[in-house]
């Protein structure tokens, strides 16, 4: 309640609602309610264009563009939403379910869940070239510069493992190195287990042709297993491959 003047050299009693200001209260916490709740448990900006993983089951086919290459990619293999949309990207998210690399279906959906050392998850990544340095050239130039025997020690079916030296910049990964059937190099870059990565994964960089680059990682508990992984890692990505 305030005084005011009635122009007549009086004054006149002003009454405020009493009920105004306990309602503003209400409404502001209201308020601060419904924006904490939309900040901590709804959709992030990434979740609304559809930059963040998120899996589906269908097998229609995706049409995609990297670089100077065209593929068509079955739904179900796709990380992200916004890749579902098709067209031209920098860079691809896929992945797949070791050891036959199946897409990703509902009743498989805890096995692609899993971010344990046991994980068959397959992650791989198409990715437009920004460097002309082949796997080779990485092995040769970068990698072997920098392990401490050059000679290596015996690897997992036949692989070649490196030690990098304690002052390389990969000192946390242990390199393996092999060939396949045709005699192409295949390097491995595994992190070592440790108390604070008791997950480790393993992954390959190399090339498919013109300027597009493939990289694929799985566990390293699953690298006695790195031929047929490569085989059938080399296969899908050409049966993806538009014709």
């Amino acid at each position: 309640m305030s005084m005011g003047n009635d122009g007549q050299g009086g004054e006149r009693i002003i009454r405020h609602s009493g009920w105004r200001p306990p309602l503003l209260i209400a409404l502001g916490i209201a308020a601060f309610g419904i924006l904490f709740l939309i900040y901590y448990l709804g959709p992030t900006p990434s979740d609304i264009v559809g930059n963040n993983p998120k899996p589906t089951a269908s097998h229609d086919r995706i049409s995609l563009t990297v670089g100077s290459k065209n593929f068509s990619v079955p739904a179900n293999y796709t990380r992200i939403p916004a890749t579902r949309a098709g067209g031209l990207f920098e860079e691809v998210s896929l992945y797949a379910l070791l050891p036959d690399l199946t897409g990703y279906e509902t009743a498989n959906d805890e096995a692609f869940e899993d971010v344990s050392a046991d994980s068959n998850v397959l992650f791989i990544t198409l990715q437009r070239s920004k460097s002309s340095m082949t796997e080779r050239n990485r092995l040769d130039r970068i990698y072997m510069q920098q392990v401490t025997d050059p000679n290596g020690a015996p690897g997992p079916d036949n692989l070649a493992a490196f030690t990098f030296g304690e002052t390389s910049g990969f000192f946390g990964d242990d390199l393996f190195v092999g060939t396949d059937g045709a005699g192409n190099v295949l390097v491995y870059r595994c992190a070592k287990p440790t108390d604070e990565v008791k997950a480790p994964d393993c992954r390959r960089i190399t090339e498919i042709g013109g300027d597009v680059t493939l990289q694929y990682q799985f566990k390293r508990k699953h690298l006695e297993q790195w031929r047929s992984i490569d085989a059938r890692v080399m296969d899908l990505i050409a049966s993806f491959q538009a014709r």
